[in-house]
């Protein structure tokens, strides 16, 4: 019986939405990475700007392009400022990014690359990047529309996606190589050398286009009137890639790289150009890993890998061949099913990280400490966690000011009122190496190990 691929899609939608709805705010747990960047989303909606108090007293924040915290804090303008929110709308984005994929590869390569990605989108490291108010989604995202433009040869369109997403991450910038790399294979074939008749154009893509240009300049004045803000923090940013040896230092993602261009070579002479074009993609996805190196990445190369898998199977019709592709890929599927991520692992319908009845007892010692020491401008840190946001409307109401920690090369440690220190069982291990308690840095200190359980072991 011939399976319908369009059954395939549909399910993992849903699933994929009952999942992430399922994972909650326990993986990955309140990441101090959403603080980051959410703080500047609710600035911009509340205020038209970057720059937000709770991160710098002094100046804004740059070491991050601010495409996604503008795009965030518009939903937010809308819909309203809620953690829940801001993590659905990398739902939404992964989402939309499996289902324009998943439709690319049922129409151009075959059903087995199709279960192949679809079980790719349904890995640990892939629910992680769904359910965090981070950026992946939306480069995933826009990948996935930029390869849909080159697909149609609309190279105007493709270009215009890849400069918006630029204006999200730098990671962007990669996939520049799959629009270079398709443009040459069809200026070589092509029969007629004119521009006009290799990359389709209309209205549409020349309005994509200026669209994407006139952000682009914004953001560059943008970065003229904070240029030593700017080079500050990027100066941190890429002093951190810099340090680091691509590929990991291992011959295994060296090779996967290598084969991956390999197979993009071989490709481009068999004139094999939807193939040469998901394979170009997908070493433009596994770069993204290989240099940036960030677990956050990881969800790029397996997405990567599992293309190369539809490449091969659709190309290489020997059944051997097939079956042994095919047993390979199931045992790196299970392997990184059962790897977790960041040594955590996805926990579905469980207690919240921080049930709501936790939350209301911190917040009912934060004002009776307020109160009894008439402070008018309290000041409240969450030791790099991301569990601050579900203390925003709290802190506004009560006219408390929350500081979240940036890494002291970007900015400054400041002393402040209240440190609420929140651990839980299911923290990484690293994680506790890395946060660790400095009571020299607040006249209250407030611990939580679990639920229910809260202790201030400084202060009265």
């Amino acid at each position: 019986m011939r399976i319908n691929s369009n059954y395939i899609i549909i399910a993992v939608v849903v699933l994929l939405l009952i999942v992430l709805n399922a994972l909650g705010m326990n993986f990955p747990m309140p990441w101090e990475d959403e603080s980051d960047f959410v703080f500047q989303s609710i600035a911009f909606a509340n205020d038209n700007t970057l720059f937000t108090n709770t991160l710098s007293d002094n100046r804004i924040i740059m070491w991050m392009q601010p495409g996604y915290m503008i795009f965030l804090g518009l939903i937010f303008k809308l819909f309203g400022y809620s953690f829940e929110l801001a993590r659905a709308v990398s739902w939404m984005l992964y989402i939309g990014a499996y289902i324009i994929l998943a439709l690319l590869v049922k129409k151009h390569l075959n059903i087995a690359g199709l279960i192949a990605l679809s079980l790719t989108f349904l890995l640990p490291a892939g629910l992680a990047v769904a359910n965090v108010a981070r950026m992946e989604s939306s480069i995933l995202f826009l990948s996935s529309v930029s390869l849909y433009f080159l697909m149609q040869k609309r190279f105007i369109s493709s270009f215009a996606i890849i400069i918006l997403g630029v204006l999200f991450h730098f990671n962007m910038l990669y996939f520049m190589i799959a629009l270079a790399g398709i443009f040459i294979y069809d200026f070589k074939y092509a029969n007629d050398k004119k521009i006009s008749q290799i990359a389709l154009f209309s209205k549409f893509d020349f309005i994509l286009l200026a669209i994407s240009l006139s952000l682009l300049l914004m953001y560059l004045i943008f970065v003229y009137f904070n240029i030593d803000s700017y080079i500050h923090d990027m100066t941190y940013q890429f002093g951190r890639k810099f340090h680091r040896v691509p590929f990991y230092y291992s011959y295994k993602k060296l090779s996967i790289t290598v084969f991956i261009s390999l197979l993009s070579v071989y490709m481009f002479f068999k004139h094999q150009r939807t193939h040469l074009l998901f394979s170009l993609y997908a070493l433009c996805a596994v770069l993204v890993v290989m240099i940036g190196q960030e677990g956050w990445y990881l969800i790029f190369e397996y997405i990567g890998i599992a293309l190369v898998f539809g490449v091969l199977f659709d190309y290489f019709k020997n059944i051997y061949f097939r079956v042994i592709m095919s047993v390979v890929f199931v045992f790196y599927i299970y392997g990184n099913f059962t790897g977790g991520f960041a040594n955590m692992k996805p926990v579905f319908y469980a207690t919240p990280y921080i049930d709501d009845k936790t939350v209301k007892s911190i917040e009912n010692i934060i004002l009776d400490y307020k109160s009894s020491h008439k402070i008018d401008n309290m000041t409240i840190s969450f030791e790099r966690k991301g569990v601050d946001l579900l203390f925003v409307k709290f802190a506004k109401k009560h006219n408390i000011q929350i500081i979240h920690e940036l890494p002291e090369k970007v900015e400054h440690f400041r002393k402040v009122d209240i440190i609420i220190y929140i651990t839980r069982a299911s923290d990484p291990g690293w994680l506790k190496d890395i946060h660790y308690l400095r009571p020299d840095r607040a006249d209250l200190i407030i611990v939580s190990n679990k639920n229910s359980d809260i202790k201030i072991i400084k202060g009265k």
